[in-house]
C-alpha cells in the first residue's frame, strides 16, 4: 500500500511453513516506511486471501491497516 491506497497485490503459492515465517515478520514489515507498506497473509484454501482481502477493502478498508494481517486464515488439516 502507498499513501493509504492499495497499489499492488501479489499472490502466489508457497509452502505453508514458509508463508507463516514471512507472515510472522509483519510486526517489522507491516508498517509504513518511506510511504510503502508490505504485509503478508497466508491461507490454505483456494483464493481465500483474495476473497477476504477484497471484501475487507470494499467494506472496511481501515481494518486493512491493522487487524486483518493478524487474522488466521489457515484451516487446520
Amino acid at each position: 500500500m502507498r499513501g493509504g491506497n492499495t497499489y499492488q497485490v501479489i499472490m502466489s503459492c508457497k509452502q505453508t511453513q514458509a508463508c507463516l515465517v514471512q507472515r510472522s515478520n509483519n510486526g517489522n514489515d507491516c508498517k509504513w516506511e518511506n510511504g510503502i507498506q508490505t504485509c503478508r497473509q497466508c491461507c490454505n484454501e483456494y483464493n481465500c486471501a483474495a476473497d477476504k482481502y477484497f471484501n475487507t477493502l470494499n467494506t472496511d478498508s481501515d481494518s486493512l491497516m491493522g487487524n486483518w494481517w493478524s487474522e488466521d486464515f489457515m484451516i487446520p488439516k
